[in-house]
């Protein structure tokens, strides 16, 4: 009950605007089971560091679309993002550990301007 409550409030904060970004791995257990609850699932086995058009990753995952229509984010030849708008809002699962680390973002001496820019994006839309 206390599991179905918690989905069912989170998809109330995104219909009304909200955009929540969540991002984990596939050896999480409780990051698997949150993504399989929305009916995406993430692959068995990590794939790394890849870089793509709209975003960089180091520590990537595969994530797949069981039941919902939503917009893959592909790096390389992977789907490491979906984005799945609800009502007025979003929830986006990045399928990466690390993503959200300084290195991702940026560093003492460098800055990942395409991952700025891609979170910057989540907010703006």
């Amino acid at each position: 009950m206390a599991e179905r409550l918690s989905k069912r409030r989170i998809i109330e904060f995104v219909k009304h605007g909200t955009t929540i970004v969540v991002s984990g791995a596939g050896d999480n257990p409780h990051f698997v089971e949150f993504v399989q609850g929305f009916g995406f699932s993430v692959g068995k086995v990590p794939l790394g560091a890849m870089q793509g058009e709209l975003l960089n990753t180091y520590s990537a995952w595969e994530i797949t679309n069981e039941v919902n229509e939503s917009q893959s984010i592909v790096t390389g030849a992977h789907t490491v993002a979906i984005e799945q708008r609800i009502g007025k809002g979003r929830l986006v699962f990045l399928a990466d550990s690390g993503f959200f680390y300084s290195k991702n973002i940026e560093g003492a001496d460098h800055r990942d301007h395409k991952n700025a820019q891609f979170i910057s994006s989540l907010t703006m839309r």
